[in-house]
């Protein structure tokens, strides 16, 4: 069995290669798809309370003049009753708080979104 979390923000800024580039120096990257109007972004890790791995997933797509973010938090279960232990929760809450304050050191207005 697999975990999933997801978590939508949206940002009043037009400049998606300038975030995706704080997201990368933040967080870094094993996987790159980057176009005009979207960045995909990917990154696997270990997670010791699980002792498995996790795929970590932020997806930008600029609307308009905002930036709509993606974040997504996967983890298989370990252990004889397939448990994650909410690990694909960690990932989420950390990049929600890295976006929160990019947007607020930059001025940016940001709000949630149900994906």
């Amino acid at each position: 069995m697999y975990f999933m979390k997801l978590e939508r923000i949206i940002i009043e800024d037009h400049d998606i290669q300038a975030l995706g580039k704080r997201i990368i120096k933040y967080r870094g990257s094993d996987y790159q798809c980057v176009s005009k109007d979207m960045i995909i972004l990917g990154v696997e890790s270990f997670r010791l309370r699980t002792t498995s791995a996790q795929w970590d997933m932020v997806v930008l797509k600029r609307i308009n003049t905002k930036i709509q973010v993606d974040i997504v938090g996967t983890a298989g279960g370990s252990g004889i009753f397939n448990i994650s232990l909410g690990s694909e929760n960690s990932f989420v809450k950390e990049m929600r708080r890295f976006l929160v304050h990019y947007c607020e050191e930059n001025g940016f207005r940001y709000g949630y979104s149900k994906s």
